[in-house]
């Protein structure tokens, strides 16, 4: 999984029932935990 598929915005609307694996999760939970937050909180 690359980064391009975090930056690069777009809404899915179909679906693929397929595992995900465990690195590109964290990897995901990572990115989401640098993501700019409102008023700079990061809950």
């Amino acid at each position: 999984m690359g980064e391009d598929a975090i930056y690069s915005r777009r809404s899915i609307r179909k679906f693929r029932d397929v595992d995900v694996a465990r690195g590109d999760v964290e990897e995901i939970i990572r990115a989401g935990s640098v993501a700019p937050s409102a008023k700079n909180r990061q809950p």
